[in-house]
């Protein structure tokens, strides 16, 4: 197709209607423009100018014109004349020796983000199925690319290069509720490509060793992130996730030790013990020795180690105990100690209730308590425990012979335990409460 003009500017626009004609009847058509090199038209441009420049010009504004028929143009590449002279064969004709040759730099088959260098050889000048002139292009998006190679005004196309580009995975974090001191964190991942094969969890961008399950169990504060990955191999990491555990306090439970006491006035008592290992509080029971019913005072343990119990009788002797709680779990109660409170119109110094106090104070070795004693048909046992646990009830003769057990479960604290022993005979036994941490033994007499 002739073009008939003085320089490359608007050859394509001289030529556009023809090319409209050329494509009318929507079906592929091959062109090659002609540009004359003769003195009235673009000879003078030549002068100072590649012939190829011409051409490139031309594929340009055919590659930037947006209307429908183009899609029906197939340029074959150029050809100079005049009308004495023509110095490139049509195209198609002449030297036809040359190979075109496409070749890709790496990988044709990659994780979005990446990208192939694919390259033409072997001619002049290039058209690409991506409309690109350059000898190579890069490629990121998936697609078959070919190459039109011109040399010497001979086009040769050259096969095909398959491009695949694949989808990262996404994924992102949720974290659970704390639970004993630590938290979950959660992976939400889709694959895009295949399935998922792998995790990696990190902290404060060091990876984690062993975390490769779509959860976490997070015991340290810091920041989180996840990184998965697809069957095409394809990984993302997750945005970072701050976790916060939350700095939990010591609490150590301990038996207190060093009960002592000493009287205050007729009506009160100071308790003191030795100095504790910090845990949440202290539990204080007491009660009258007569009575069956316990008073507990429940006071946070902020170092203190000593009390004064108010509200008490005159003249009245006590017992009592305390021991460490953390949370829900508390530790056993310390040995159990007495103390008699003074009476109304007792006249004393400081001196003389340490005295006082000496003399009584007394860890009361039996803590057990077995009525009716003599016993006919069945006998109720009273004792404390310093655990729920299981216990052990024996009855043994006077050679120590085991004639009758019980296995039961005790409570912390005080129990009763009524027990039917019409089957014992009369005489003399020996009733034993076996804990793990208590041996207790009383005498018991049948009398029917």
């Amino acid at each position: 197709m002739h073009a008939y003009r003085v320089d490359p500017s608007s050859v394509y626009g001289y030529s556009k209607t023809r090319l409209q004609y050329l494509a009318s009847n929507n079906t592929t058509v091959n062109v090659a423009p002609i540009f004359s090199s003769e003195p009235n038209f673009m000879g003078p441009w030549l002068d100072s100018h590649s012939q190829i420049e011409a051409f490139n010009k031309y594929k340009a504004d055919f590659q930037a014109d947006n209307s429908s028929s183009v899609q029906y143009i197939n340029l074959l590449g150029y050809q100079w004349f005049d009308y004495g002279y023509m110095p490139k064969p049509i195209p198609g004709s002449g030297n036809t020796s040359f190979t075109a040759t496409i070749n890709a730099s790496g990988a044709t088959s990659f994780c979005a983000g990446e990208s192939v260098t694919i390259t033409a050889g072997g001619g002049t000048s290039y058209l690409w199925s991506n409309n690109a002139i350059t000898s190579s292009i890069t490629v990121n998006t998936s697609g078959t690319y070919s190459c039109q190679v011109t040399k010497n005004g001979v086009t040769q196309t050259t096969s095909t290069v398959s491009v695949v580009v694949n989808s990262l995975p996404t994924v992102t974090i949720s974290q659970g509720a704390l639970n004993n001191n630590s938290i979950t964190v959660t992976s939400i991942a889709e694959p895009s490509t295949g399935t998922l094969t792998g995790y990696q969890w990190k902290l404060n961008n060091s990876t984690i060793s062993g975390a490769t399950s779509a959860d976490y169990i997070a015991t340290a504060t810091g920041d989180y992130k996840v990184e998965v990955t697809n069957s095409a191999g394809c990984s993302a990491t997750s945005a970072i996730e701050n976790v916060v555990i939350p700095t939990q306090p010591s609490c150590i439970i301990t038996t207190p030790v060093g009960l002592v006491s000493s009287a205050e006035n007729p009506t009160s008592q100071r308790l003191k013990w030795d100095a504790l290992s910090t845990s949440d509080s202290i539990v204080i029971r007491y009660k009258p020795e007569n009575s069956s019913n316990y008073s507990y005072i429940r006071m946070l343990n902020v170092g203190q180690t000593n009390l004064i119990l108010t509200g008490l009788l005159p003249n009245t002797k006590y017992q009592w105990r305390l021991k460490t709680v953390c949370g829900a779990t508390s530790g056993s109660y310390s040995v159990k100690k007495q103390f008699t409170t003074i009476g109304n119109t007792a006249i004393f110094t400081p001196s003389q209730t340490a005295m006082k106090t000496m003399g009584i104070e007394e860890i009361e070795e039996e803590d057990l308590m077995i009525y009716p004693n003599p016993a006919r048909e069945n006998i109720s046992i009273k004792f404390f425990s310093l655990q729920e646990t299981e216990s052990t009830i024996q009855f043994l003769d006077i050679n120590g012979r085991i004639i009758k057990l019980i296995n039961t479960i005790v409570i912390d604290g005080d129990n009763e335990i009524s027990i039917d022993t019409q089957e014992l005979s009369n005489g003399i036994y020996f009733l034993r409460v076996i804990t793990p941490l208590q041996n207790e033994t009383k005498r018991l007499i049948v009398e029917k």
